[in-house]
């Protein structure tokens, strides 16, 4: 009795937890753009505006591009088009209030999602970099961001004032998100299950 007690207290502390990491990053002389995006610790695609090279890392992966060219087309969109012209917006924006006349200065971001496999919970981030140093990041309880150093201030008002591209954010992080996030570990779990993790706590600090 006492084991099967302890077996059944174990299955509830114990929980299969999947995340979904994308790393993005703008370093003049570089690559304008370059992203990789990691399941479970597994990198499954990554892409360089700059060389216009886009690598997928797993067949399962591959397949479910093929047969949605709308996911395919989007994904290219936002690595050779949409996304390098924003980082190299900002990256002017900050350069200028940063007061950055030359040399190469480094932008990044990194944002995703956790799901709890048993609890079925999500957990998700947004959250930006410049020159190594955190600068923004997305509260998504508030749905506000929050400045992590001040000369940010000016690109954090700008941003909260912008309700409706908060709200795709928010679309993009609680649904989007978690959604394809299941459908990749279903998809790709063969090879992915060799880097899933059974852990006791939270994956992610808080971004």
């Amino acid at each position: 009795m006492e084991l099967f007690v302890l077996l059944l207290f174990c299955h509830g502390l114990f929980a299969v937890k999947h995340s979904v990491i994308h790393f993005l990053a703008r370093v003049p002389d570089v690559s304008e753009f370059f992203s990789r995006s990691v399941i479970d610790g597994s990198e499954v695609i990554s892409c360089d505006s700059s060389k216009k090279i886009v690598e997928i890392r797993h067949d399962w992966l591959k397949k479910i591009l093929d047969n949605n060219p709308t996911l395919s087309e989007s994904f290219t969109q936002q690595c050779f088009v949409i996304v390098p012209n924003f980082f190299r917006d900002l990256a002017f924006s900050l350069e200028q209030q940063f007061n950055q006349s030359d040399g190469v200065h480094i932008l990044q971001s990194i944002s995703g999602c956790e799901w709890d496999e048993n609890t079925n919970e999500v957990n998700s981030f947004f959250k930006y970099g410049y020159n190594g140093e955190d600068f923004l990041k997305l509260d998504l309880k508030t749905l506000t961001w929050n400045t992590l150093k001040p000369e940010a201030d000016i690109i954090r008002q700008r941003w909260n004032a912008d309700t409706a591209r908060m709200k795709n954010n928010e679309n993009i992080l609680t649904h989007i998100c978690p959604e394809r996030l299941k459908i990749f570990v279903e998809a790709g779990k063969s090879s992915l299950q060799r880097t899933g993790r059974v852990i006791l706590s939270h994956a992610f600090s808080r971004l």
